[in-house]
């Protein structure tokens, strides 16, 4: 109970930080939402990968459990498929500050290719040929202000704004050995309670491109995240009308995972990374 206080305390400080910030820069004539406001529809594909480490203990509650070292997911729990991940966004603001409401689905299936323990994890054995399956989806919400605009020089243009968001994530993976003697599986469904983030964005602009920063950040135990979670995205952009953008980024999403099935814990040390292509259409 303590450390959800802190970490709630943490993320209140935080907003507190930001509500300071808005206030300051709507005193300065900066409005909380775009005057000039419009919908926005960005549907994006991603070639995506998930790398990083897990650990699960194994035995049992009443015969005693065992904690595990840990398991590199690309090489020992053969999460190791580069694969599709498929989205959108729906936005309300100027392109750039206003509210976003996103939606991501990332499934990997390695099922025709396996990889081998470096520890036991759950009722899976150290050196056991390992194949796996990933299904991760993600929800967000998020309000962005613009704080500062800036004319670098004839026709470069600097923008920076700041807000908040709730991010939900959910993770289903499943392991199995199908070619050992008595093949075993272990399945995890995780998930976090709602996430409070903190967001930032810059954006560059000349003529018809336009670069771009996204950052957030979280800090606490929220149901299964346990953890300091950040969001890090670079996209680079093309005008092709006014109502039509194209664009290309790089993003990369800490997931650090904990939790417990049937009195075993497990941990996962993940990251989520990869490049996202689509287009941004304004109506």
């Amino acid at each position: 109970m303590i450390r959800v206080k802190r970490n709630i305390s943490s993320i209140l400080r935080g907003a507190l930080i930001v509500v300071a910030i808005l206030h300051t820069a709507t005193s300065c004539s900066v409005v909380a939402f775009p005057e000039k406001a419009s919908f926005s529809f960005t549907p994006v594909y991603g070639t995506l990968t998930m790398d990083g480490s897990a650990k699960m203990e194994s035995g049992s509650v009443t015969s005693g459990k065992t904690r595990n070292g840990p398991n590199d997911l690309e090489n020992a729990l053969n999460v190791a498929d580069r694969d599709t991940g498929v989205g959108a966004t729906l936005g309300y603001g100027d392109g750039f500050a206003g509210v976003e409401f996103g939606f991501l689905r990332y499934e990997q299936r390695a099922f025709d290719t396996t990889g081998r323990l470096e520890n036991d994890f759950g009722s899976l054995l150290k050196d056991d040929a390992v194949s796996s399956d990933i299904l991760f989806q993600q929800w967000t919400l998020e309000y962005l202000v613009r704080l500062v605009d800036l004319e670098l020089s004839d026709k470069v243009d600097f923008a920076f704004a700041a807000g908040v968001g709730v991010h939900h994530n959910s993770l289903r993976f499943q392991a199995e050995t199908p070619l050992a003697s008595t093949p075993s599986s272990v399945s995890l469904s995780m998930q976090d309670g709602g996430m409070p983030m903190l967001r930032s964005r810059a954006d560059v602009t000349w003529k018809r491109l336009r670069g771009r920063i996204d950052f957030g950040y979280s800090d606490g135990h929220w149901r299964n995240i346990d953890g300091r979670v950040a969001d890090f995205e670079v996209s680079a952009a093309y005008s092709v009308t006014r109502d039509v953008r194209a664009f290309a980024s790089w993003r990369r999403y800490d997931l650090p995972f904990a939790g417990g099935k049937n009195g075993l814990d497990y941990e996962f040390d993940a990251q989520l990374e990869g490049f996202y292509f689509g287009l941004e259409l304004r109506f």
